[in-house]
């Protein structure tokens, strides 16, 4: 075990705030002191920037982030390798302990701050701002995926699966036009012959098969739980804007508009 850990294990650990940045430490590091972490009450502030802790490491951050034990209230893993696993992971911790409310505890429960910049989310990145826009800690994520996600109309935010694709538009240019695209158009497509298997929509192009379905399960699990509610919620505001629109149309020409026909047709089917 490394001495940093073996310190913070200690009951005699008076120790408040720790600095490990640049240190070149990689997941077997991370995973003892995450251990560790979670069993101090006496540290607060803890700096892992610019290592090499991935996955593994997120998986023993995310025990401290809601371990009652911990005292921590400030954790910093800006530029290092969580991936997109290590962000499935810490956005599914975030979601749980947001869900407690008041009963919440660790770092997310007493309102802490987690600085997770520059950690190659990839497409895990939009449910984790999801999750950090419900929780009450301050949650620090790359301002570019941000600002993009903050764009996105609701309908788009549901769509977790391409979140690269809507971040970097100038990768794929005709990816918005497939997300706004009809269902319908889908049933003229050709059938996959044979035991080809149908590449599905949230397949990005270019990327390992094995990878690309494992991550899309994932998304799928974390945001099971919030898309059913909010796509009703979509579906009925939308109906709604197009039953007044059609109303304030009648009363002003004596007839609903065409935009407004073909809006509530397609809301319809």
């Amino acid at each position: 075990m490394p001495r940093a850990s073996r310190s913070l294990e200690s009951r005699n650990s008076g120790l408040l705030e720790l600095n490990l940045s640049v240190n070149d430490l990689s997941d077997p590091y991370g995973e003892s002191l995450g251990l560790a972490v979670s069993r101090n009450g006496t540290l607060t502030a803890l700096n892992l920037s610019t290592n090499r802790l991935g996955a593994r490491s997120s998986q023993a951050f995310a025990r401290v982030l809601q371990s009652h034990k911990s005292a921590l209230k400030h954790l910093n893993l800006v530029n290092n390798k969580l991936g997109q696993a290590g962000g499935i992971t810490l956005s599914q911790t975030i979601e749980e302990q947001t869900r407690m409310g008041d009963e919440a505890i660790g770092l997310l429960g007493r309102k802490g701050t987690l600085d997770l910049r520059n950690n190659l989310f990839g497409k895990a990145a939009w449910p984790l701002l999801a999750a950090a826009d419900n929780s009450p800690a301050k949650i620090h994520i790359d301002a570019a995926v941000a600002k993009t996600y903050a764009a996105a109309s609701p309908l788009q935010k549901l769509r977790y699966a391409d979140a690269e694709s809507i971040a970097r538009p100038k990768d794929s240019p005709n990816r918005a036009l497939q997300m706004n695209r009809p269902s319908t158009a889908l049933a003229s497509r050709p059938q996959a012959s044979g035991n080809a298997r149908r590449r599905p929509r949230t397949a990005p192009v270019g990327v390992d098969r094995s990878i690309d379905l494992y991550t899309a399960a994932a998304v799928d699990a974390v945001v099971e739980s919030q898309r059913a509610a909010q796509e009703r919620l979509m579906q009925q505001i939308m109906v709604h804007e197009a039953w007044v629109q059609s109303k304030r149309d009648v009363a002003q020409h004596g007839q609903p508009s065409e935009t407004t026909r073909g809006l509530r047709l397609s809301k319809e089917g």
